[in-house]
């Protein structure tokens, strides 16, 4: 397979890139399209050939994915199958399908190209059973969109309408890695081009070459390690610290949690980019995009200061249906300080059952809930009952 076909890699997924649309024939009013914010990713509703909603997550440098078990119910058929890398580090089956529509909030896309992927371990490790795909550069492409966190909204532009870059806010000049589009920056003084993905729930994360280049893990000393993030291709697991200063143009963002990631293959392994920005960073701004004249409008919002916090119980859970699976523990962390182990499935907590809570949501309450908070856990573990207390504290 050409290597250009890889050039869509990203936090979510490894996709191939259909066709650029075409822009716009007339101009057309602002569209204002609601969306839903979950475990930092953004979801639309969108329908496929005139079909029933779909929900997808906007990713910035993606381009179309559709999960395979709703491709086989819509009857699109594709191609060969090939092989893609995504943020995990084990290869995937993918193929090809043809959709004649996509209607994202009455913004019509035509003839699109999706890449056909399973999201079984995907949306187990999210915790989010209704994820169809992703929609990303194709949307990019064709309109300036601008994504407020804020109001939960995502407004599309003609492409030759001037308002979304007037006014307030800061314009960056952007660049582009593959579809990914990317900005200049610094970690701690240290520059690179840093490519921005809404469909990374992190903040910061620093591909090894770079790291390497620059001696980063050395110079951070990080001690917590696990895994902080799953895509297409598995797990990723990376050491965890926090950057003293990120900047992206003029912006200052403090202590940002830093992934590390330990890759060897996928996304992060390889390429010429510093880092990854994530969900960490861009809810921080109403990011307003015009690919086609390349260039990026930032407007701090209400959490541009807010401290970023990481998951507070130290461990990935996997979705299990009737209980959350520990796939890993961060050694010295509260979960290891609390005796959980990779394996132990949690059925409540707190008296209340886990498939009643759903993952997306506990894994905020984990990042929400204060600091030494007691959490009870009713676990099993190799088929027996235990009642463990977890107290909440930071990792990193």
């Amino acid at each position: 397979m050409d290597a250009r076909r890889f050039a869509a890699l990203l936090t979510l997924a490894a996709v191939t890139a259909g066709p650029a649309s075409s822009r716009a024939a007339a101009p057309m009013a602002p569209l204002v399209v609601p969306i839903d914010i979950v475990g930092g990713h953004i979801f639309v509703n969108a329908r496929l050939n005139g079909g029933t909603p779909l929900r997808f997550a906007i990713d910035t440098g993606a381009g179309d994915v559709l999960a395979s078990d709703d491709a086989d119910a819509l009857g699109l058929r594709g191609g060969h199958p090939y092989r893609v890398y995504g943020t995990g580090e084990r290869p995937q089956t993918a193929r090809t399908v043809h959709v004649d529509a996509v209607d994202v909030g009455g913004a019509v896309l035509r003839d699109q190209h999706f890449t056909v992927l399973s999201f079984t371990d995907l949306r187990a490790a999210e915790g989010i059973q209704h994820f169809d795909g992703l929609i990303g550069h194709e949307l990019f492409d064709r309109y300036i969109v601008r994504i407020d966190y804020t109001a939960r909204t995502l407004t599309l532009f003609d492409p030759g309408d001037a308002t979304p870059f007037q006014g307030s806010g800061a314009e960056l000049q952007l660049a582009f890695y593959g579809t990914m589009p990317e900005v200049n920056g610094d970690v701690d003084g240290v520059s690179g081009p840093f490519t921005l993905d809404t469909g990374d729930r992190g903040s910061v994360s620093l591909l090894v070459p770079f790291v390497q280049k620059n001696e980063l893990q050395q110079r951070y000393h990080p001690s917590a390690e696990g895994i902080a993030g799953w895509g297409i291709g598995g797990p990723v697991r990376a050491k965890l610290t926090r950057a003293a200063h990120v900047h992206i143009g003029t912006f200052d963002i403090a202590e940002p949690v830093t992934r590390i990631p330990q890759s060897r293959h996928g996304f992060f392994a390889g390429g010429s980019v510093a880092a990854n920005i994530g969900y960490g960073v861009l809810h921080r701004f109403t990011l307003t995009f015009d690919y086609g004249h390349r260039r990026l409008r930032l407007l701090p919002d209400a959490d541009y200061a807010s401290p970023d916090v990481y998951d507070r119980s130290g461990m990935w859970l996997i979705d299990k249906g009737e209980g959350f699976a520990v796939a890993d523990v961060i050694g010295g962390g509260p979960a290891a300080a609390a005796g959980l182990r990779p394996g132990d499935v949690i059925r409540s907590i707190d008296g209340r059952p886990a498939s009643e809570i759903g993952l997306a949501a506990e894994r905020d309450a984990f990042v929400r809930e204060p600091l030494g908070t007691r959490v009870t856990l009713h676990i099993e573990r190799s088929g027996a009952p235990l009642d463990v207390v977890l107290t909440l504290r930071d990792v990193v």
